[in-house]
């Protein structure tokens, strides 16, 4: 039986650019992914389930990533080898989607946070003049306003490397965290936990939420900048990447989930639904709940 020098597990932006990195370096990867398509949550497909008269029906909607943070400089780098820079556009003005409740609301907020004069992390103060901010927190929400302004002195003081304020926050889920902050600020951080951990607040300790808020939001106001795709992921980013991983030499096979990893004297064992193969060494490049399936199935992954 033939052995993989390097497998890489999952087809999403983490894949592709593990995929591209080890094509640049000489190697031949296979790359694996679950899905009939690449991508990852970049590129996720969902039904949009609609109560029609004649019965439910269902409409393909895509619900993938399509706009990147300017801080992101790896992904921007990735994008630049792979020639598909110019495909991403800078947004001039920024706009808060949320739901209320009762209807989607949206409020353009421009480019108040990036073209204002005062230095970070103050800068975020800037939304409270920009038109229509304030017009969208309820007359209710009023003290809700200023106990959240107090609260951003948490996110600040926040440090991973202290043990309390860690095991603190890490109890304390972000929906918890958010809970009784104006709407239109909850629906802001909701959308960013969403974006960065592909998971409900919910699901998110408050001590990630604050890490993400210290590195992308809080460290400088040229962090607010975003480019987004020209068209849609798939063209403008994914497949460029794929296409430049292939051409130095990467390999794929769709549809093929991993079930574990299993070490064997020559090497690792690639568990599928519908056989194995054995490679030298493995790349896992999946999000957080599939790796966790991988952790518990795999005697390989527990060992590293």
């Amino acid at each position: 039986m033939s052995v993989e020098d390097v497998v890489v597990i999952g087809g999403g932006v983490a894949g592709l650019a593990a995929a591209l990195t080890l094509a640049d370096a000489g190697l031949s990867p296979l790359l694996l992914e679950a899905q009939d398509a690449l991508g990852g949550r970049a590129r996720a497909f969902e039904p949009w389930r609609l109560d029609a008269p004649d019965g439910p029906v269902e409409l393909p909607t895509e619900h993938g990533v399509h706009a990147w943070w300017e801080s992101y400089r790896t992904f921007d780098a990735l994008l630049a080898r792979a020639g598909a820079r110019a495909q991403l556009r800078a947004a001039r003005e920024q706009t808060l989607v949320w739901d209320d409740g009762q209807r989607i609301r949206a409020l353009n907020v421009g480019r108040a946070t990036q073209d204002t004069r005062l230095p970070s992390p103050f800068h975020l103060a800037a939304l409270l003049w920009a038109p229509g901010v304030l017009r969208a927190v309820a007359p209710s929400e009023v003290t809700a306003l200023l106990a959240m302004l107090a609260r951003n002195a948490e996110v600040l003081a926040y440090d991973d490397a202290n043990p309390s304020l860690r095991a603190h926050y890490a109890e304390l889920s972000a929906a918890d965290w958010t809970s009784g902050m104006p709407a239109v600020f909850r629906a802001f951080l909701k959308s960013l936990t969403r974006s960065g951990f592909f998971d409900d607040t919910t699901n998110v300790s408050a001590g990630a939420l604050f890490e993400s808020l210290q590195h992308y939001v809080y460290a400088h106001k040229g962090h607010q900048r975003m480019r987004y795709a020209r068209s849609t992921a798939w063209t403008s980013a994914l497949l460029p990447l794929w296409r430049a991983a292939e051409a130095k030499g990467a390999r794929l096979r769709l549809g093929c989930a991993v079930s574990s990893l299993r070490h064997t004297n020559e090497g690792l064992k690639v568990e599928l639904g519908d056989g194995f193969l054995a490679a030298r060494r493995v790349v896992l490049a999946v999000e957080r709940p599939a790796a966790g399936r991988l952790w518990d199935t795999s005697d390989a992954v527990r060992a590293v």
